[in-house]
């Protein structure tokens, strides 16, 4: 099948001309390779994938990541597989959260601006999500093109952060939601790593790298490398960088973490269910590392 991308406004194409729920095809995968290299965000509407469908695209990207959340080991997951980030808000039974319940605490941080799993020192490379069960209002999630946000930066603020390093930590964002009861065990699983702020991207255009992961400057004050964070967080999530999708049902969405931030937005929770499954790749390395393989 021929595939069509309609390019979106501020970032990403809208992708037709693709059943994913048949298998895919040598040129079929490197299209997608190559669209979302090219687009950081691909939109497909009106694609029932199943688990297994979506694996079967998750691995054209490389191995599947698994779980990464510190708490996993506190609950019975209501999805068995190791590989899919449950992105609900059900308990085991599918009953849904209640106000107080640490799994919903937790996940309050997906509301603010983050790049997947940079608290790990190989993140998130692409991702994906499924859209099962989508409320009838609110619960949309918005993405931030930083490879374009970083382009109109000025020439000073280039050079001033070209190599600056920023650690990243669970338990910095999570605490700012209210989420501060983590065991000794939980912490020693995701210690804090660095990144780089600026990253060569695979398309050969340079990205900030920002997520509500990122807690400070290496060799900067706290206080100093915060507020330049914030400074460039701002920047990065005007509506001119923003792309904002509102969920149907069996919409499928592919995005690259690299060089993107999302974040959902509020809907009534204690109302209505909302589920998506997650999929993801690691990267083949530790940006940092990445990073100076690039640049030397």
């Amino acid at each position: 099948m021929t595939i069509n991308i309609k390019p979106m406004v501020r970032i990403g194409g809208e992708v037709s001309g693709l059943d994913l729920t048949r298998p895919l095809t040598k040129v079929d995968e490197n299209s997608l390779r190559d669209a979302l290299e090219k687009y950081a965000l691909l939109v497909f509407h009106g694609q029932p994938v199943s688990d297994d469908q979506q694996m079967a695209i998750t691995n054209v990207f490389g191995p599947a990541q698994v779980t990464y959340s510190a708490i996993n080991g506190r609950f019975k997951r209501r999805i068995a597989r190791p590989d899919f980030s449950d992105i609900a808000n059900l308990d085991e039974n599918g009953d849904i959260l209640k106000a107080d319940d640490e799994r919903r605490i937790f996940s309050l941080s997906n509301q603010v601006w983050h790049c997947d799993t940079t608290f790990k020192r190989i993140p998130t490379s692409v991702a994906f999500l499924s859209a099962r069960e989508i409320p009838p209002e609110g619960g949309n999630t918005e993405w931030a093109d930083l490879r374009a946000a970083y382009d109109d930066l000025s020439d000073t603020m280039k050079t001033s952060i070209e190599d600056l390093v920023v650690e990243h930590s669970q338990y910095y964002s999570r605490g700012k939601m209210g989420f501060t009861s983590f065991t000794d065990e939980e912490r020693a699983k995701f210690p804090p790593v660095p990144h780089p702020l600026v990253r060569l991207h695979a398309s050969g255009r340079k990205t900030l790298y920002l997520s509500s992961h990122a807690s400070h400057i290496v060799g900067w004050p706290v206080a100093e490398g915060r507020r330049l964070i914030e400074e460039l967080t701002a920047h990065a999530t005007q509506d001119k960088y923003t792309y904002v999708h509102v969920w149907r049902v069996a919409d499928f969405v592919a995005w690259d973490n690299r060089c993107t931030m999302h974040r959902v937005r509020p809907y009534d929770e204690f109302k209505y269910r909302r589920v998506l499954a997650r999929t993801g790749v690691d990267e083949p390395a530790a940006p940092i590392e990445l990073s100076s393989v690039r640049s030397a």
